[in-house]
């Protein structure tokens, strides 16, 4: 009898500054996943914010990657049952949905039943014909006497409210994403699945503690900044900034009067962090006449600064609507490309005045081992969740189960804890 072969998962990020893929092998005894391969490529011309401004070239750079993945895993991709594909800007936005129901019990004892009911009930109404919505998460349930609890199960209430966070994009613009999938002919609507790319990361990069005890996580990228809050385990808030490290590269050059691919190569390369760290006074660069000039670094200093600054504030001000910050009390989790910027992680302390760490995969395994870096943690997100998808049985035909109408699938288990605790975290 010949062993029976195991699940291929493809997840594919397509960002401002990078296409990137991995290939994986979905494990049977565990819910790990081994990296088979992986390939990547500049997405310099093809993407800008997060959307894809030239289709074709950026066809050409993703079946560019897709070679480099596939010869990497083994010519594994053809076998994928499960393409993940990380969306991100796109008109995104999310909502916060509520579901009633009164318990059915005699005693008020909240049941398995009246917890499915909530959960049925909060789905989200029909969203605009332009709007699709690509995840919904559990936030809290509320008893009557106005108590929040992450499971209710138990407990006494006459009435249970289930609060669901619906993370939804502009439909043609993610369709845009699943499209181009198509065209390099690796998949089709049956097996290629839309994921935000901000819950994506978080779930491979927070901790039980840190979801558990309040968290802000942000992923600045290139050309977005995409944020997710986490507090009792449950996602309170997310969305995204489209602003990212290439716009403070093009404050550097209409500022300093420099050139954005040297302001860009100065960021990339650490010139500008190195210079910082040794003391330097001045930075010499050639500016937009050719002239040698010599710019102080404290000019640097401070336009980066005032654009990591004013990004943070905007990221505050929209998560302190949500929930008070003094809840989060785990502090703050920067990852992605722009995380590798040491003033980032300064400026992030000074707006939110709490304590933050820099997140990248650490559990990343198989043949491709150098992903440990906040580079990788959207794609290794995908990967992550999508082998959490398929595992679970929560895939259809065409989407992925909606998790409110699904709040006691004790199969699935829980997305940030592979456990059977209903609503004691983020699921999907």
């Amino acid at each position: 009898m010949f062993p029976r072969r195991k699940p291929i998962i493809t997840a594919i990020e397509i960002g401002s500054s990078k296409i990137c893929v991995l290939v994986g092998e979905s494990q049977e005894t565990d819910e790990n996943i081994v990296v088979l391969g992986r390939g990547e490529v500049s997405s310099s011309g093809a993407v800008l914010k997060g959307e894809i401004i030239d289709m074709d070239r950026a066809i050409t750079l993703l079946s560019n990657a897709l070679d480099q993945a596939d010869e990497a895993s083994g010519k594994k991709i053809s076998e994928s049952i499960f393409i993940g594909v990380g969306i991100t800007n796109s008109g995104i936005a999310s909502s916060q949905n509520i579901g009633s129901t009164l318990t059915s019990s005699p005693d008020a004892v909240i049941s398995a039943d009246d917890i499915t009911a909530a959960g049925k009930n909060a789905k989200p109404v029909h969203l605009p014909y332009d709007r699709i919505q690509l995840d919904s998460y559990c936030s809290y349930f509320l008893l009557d006497e106005g108590r929040r609890v992450s499971d209710p199960s138990g407990q006494i209430s006459r009435k249970l409210d289930a609060y669901v966070h619906v993370i939804h994009g502009d439909a043609n613009r993610v369709a845009s994403f699943t499209k181009l999938i198509n065209d390099c002919g690796i998949g089709d609507e049956n097996n290629v699945y839309p994921l935000f790319c901000g819950t994506a990361a978080a779930y491979c990069i927070l901790t039980d503690e840190e979801k558990s005890n309040g968290v802000v996580f942000v992923d600045m990228g290139a050309g977005v900044t995409e944020y997710v809050v986490v507090h009792n385990s449950g996602v309170m808030a997310s969305g995204v900034v489209p602003v990212g490290f290439e716009h403070i590269a093009n404050d550097l050059s209409l500022v300093l009067n420099l050139h954005i691919d040297t302001c860009r190569k100065m960021i990339v390369d650490g010139t500008i962090t190195t210079m910082i760290t040794q003391g330097r006074g001045f930075i010499e660069q050639k500016d937009f006449n050719g002239r040698d000039v010599k710019i102080p670094l404290l000019s640097f200093e401070k336009i980066i600064d005032e654009r990591l600054r004013e990004t943070f504030e905007i990221i505050k001000s929209r998560v302190a609507k949500e929930v008070p910050l003094r809840n989060l009390s785990a502090g703050g989790v920067l990852t992605g490309g722009g995380a590798l910027f040491p003033r980032t992680a300064d400026v992030f302390h000074s707006v939110f005045e709490c304590p933050v760490r820099i997140g990248k995969p650490f559990d990343a395994s198989g043949a491709i081992t150098n992903l440990e870096s906040p580079r990788y943690s959207t794609v290794w997100g995908i990967l992550k969740c999508s082998n959490f998808h398929l595992r679970t049985g929560r895939v259809e035909s065409g989407g992925i189960t909606d998790a409110a109408a699904n709040m006691l699938d004790h199969v699935a288990g829980n997305l940030w804890h592979g456990i059977r605790n209903v609503w004691n975290s983020l699921k999907v």
